[in-house]
């Protein structure tokens, strides 16, 4: 966990973003890369000369707003800046721009604000669900609503396909800001004793200090989303983190409901969403 982006347009609803990476860099030690696009457009009858000083004058200008924002986090947050840097980037597309920049500068996760936890297509913003689906690198999800806090308990809700792989994957997450992991699972048919003996078995293998493992009945009344929302509120985690399939659309299969489509989230926590089939640095 080397190098983190973090994306910032300088709104109040980007803070939660810069808190939590904040955090993470604390306990991790990772360097922070704040990110901020601009849109400068090219007025028709300037020279390219003309335009390139301006572009340039106008990224010195915001390279000043992004690090005093930045500093001004540091400062309500109580933790002295470490390593960081300021990237401003002329873009047309933010969620391209985002993924290139990330791809070409060999960046271990990408940590963005959501847009709030309202109705469904408000719970994360177009950018953030749009950089999910595209981006070979691990996405942070940081709602509006979260306060900087210790990132000591990880809530891992897994289909177990690939359990053996992810779960490494979450251990060498956990490992690097010494937090615990609990491992979720549902099954329609919890309550039969021979899906029992087979989740003990397949996790019996994977069983370490500091992970543990839940085996919970899936409702087919409620959604997914609904399951997890009071997960969290059972477990009380710092971090959610979840394995989504790219080439399927993750955003309508995670949080519509068959009754609703306006059930939210709503846990109030950060999400860490994995490709499937992440590869391990």
């Amino acid at each position: 966990m080397k190098k983190v982006l973090v994306t910032t347009d300088l709104s109040v609803s980007s803070k939660a973003g810069i808190r939590f990476a904040i955090q993470l860099a604390k306990q991790a030690g990772s360097t922070l890369i704040f990110y901020h696009g601009t849109e400068i457009n090219k007025p028709t009858r300037w020279t390219d000369e003309k335009f390139n000083d301006y572009v340039q004058e106008e990224r010195g200008k915001a390279r000043e707003k992004v690090d005093q924002f930045v500093r001004a986090i540091y400062k309500d947050s109580g933790i002295r800046p470490g390593s960081f840097e300021i990237v401003i980037e002329r873009v047309i597309s933010f969620t391209d721009s985002i993924v290139n920049f990330a791809a070409a500068n060999n960046i271990d996760f990408i940590c963005m604000s959501t847009r709030g936890a309202g109705k469904l297509k408000r719970l994360v913003g177009s950018n953030t669900s749009a950089i999910i689906k595209t981006s070979p690198v691990p996405v942070f999800a940081i709602p509006v609503s979260y306060r900087q806090t210790a990132i000591k308990e990880i809530l891992y809700a897994s289909d177990l396909n690939a359990l053996s792989s992810e779960l490494a994957t979450v251990k060498d997450f956990a490992a690097q800001v010494k937090a615990k992991v609990t491992v979720l699972h549902y099954d329609y048919l919890y309550q039969l004793e021979e899906v029992r003996a087979k989740f003990d078995k397949l996790t019996k293998q994977e069983k370490t200090p500091g992970v543990r493992f839940h085996l919970e009945q899936f409702n087919i009344e409620n959604s997914l989303s609904l399951h997890l929302k009071n997960a969290v509120r059972k477990f009380d985690p710092s971090l959610v983190v979840l394995f989504t399939n790219q080439d399927r659309d993750w955003f309508e299969r995670l949080f519509l409901s068959s009754k609703s489509a306006e059930i939210s989230f709503g846990t109030k926590k950060p999400l860490l969403i994995f490709g499937k089939g992440h590869k391990r640095a």
